[in-house]
């Protein structure tokens, strides 16, 4: 179900692509994700732990790093990626106004993929882009303080996203190209499997994310990479 979205992606852009003059370009991609936060909030409607009704949050936080590869269409962009946390695990709990925080070290490792739509406007120099789809990252392993995660918890932390974004590219010879981008993810599916919220009540979550890509790209079919679009 989760790659439904993406399927769906895919089959707009080859859409898309059909009829234009086709350009494509493949080249490596890496990122940094200053902080993956995530939120999800309870209650305790029985008063098992808390009085009865009390609601409370708990915020989870770290960096992760990404490198892949991708494939640059017209007015499309596809992609696939290695990504892995970089950072231990921040995490808070919230109630009562009063916020307890502590860190554990973490090992996650994800498979990535994207499918997004492009909107280029050429400019002196350089081409701006606009960016949107989805992604679906796919949780390998992992690991909290020492702990390694089970299948449930890393279907957990294993996501459906809608990402957008800017980006820049910038010639850097007849063929090549470079590319930044700022990101933004906000997950589709951040709410946590049943044996998670044990013993208290689902409320709400988020999961969202910054990311900052540096692309290199080279030029296979269509005009040199100053003209491409």
């Amino acid at each position: 179900m989760r790659w439904t979205l993406l399927a769906v992606l895919f089959a707009a852009v080859a859409a898309t692509v059909s009829g234009q003059g086709l350009k494509m370009s493949v080249g490596l991609d890496a990122g940094f994700i200053p902080g993956v936060q995530e939120r999800q909030t309870l209650a305790d409607p029985s008063g098992i732990y808390l009085p009865a009704g009390t609601q409370f949050s708990e915020d989870y936080s770290y960096g992760a790093g990404r490198i892949g590869a991708f494939v640059d269409l017209t007015y499309a962009v596809l992609s696939a990626a290695y990504r892995t946390s970089v950072t231990p695990l921040t995490g808070s709990i919230t109630a009562f106004g009063q916020t307890a925080s502590g860190q554990a070290a973490l090992s996650l490792s994800f498979l990535e993929a994207r499918a997004m739509a492009k909107v280029p406007f050429r400019l002196p120099g350089l081409t701006a882009l606009i960016l949107a789809g989805a992604e679906y990252t796919a949780c390998l392993s992992g690991s909290i303080g020492g702990m390694a995660l089970d299948d449930q918890s890393k279907q957990d932390v294993s996501d459906t996203s809608l990402i957008g974004g800017f980006g820049l590219d910038f010639a850097a010879g007849e063929k090549w190209f470079l590319r930044s981008c700022v990101m933004g993810g906000y997950s589709l599916t951040s709410r946590r499997s049943a044996p998670y919220y044990d013993g208290f009540a689902y409320v709400s979550s988020s999961r969202w994310r910054i990311e900052l890509d540096l692309d290199a790209g080279w030029l296979i079919i269509g005009r040199n990479a100053a003209e491409r679009h």
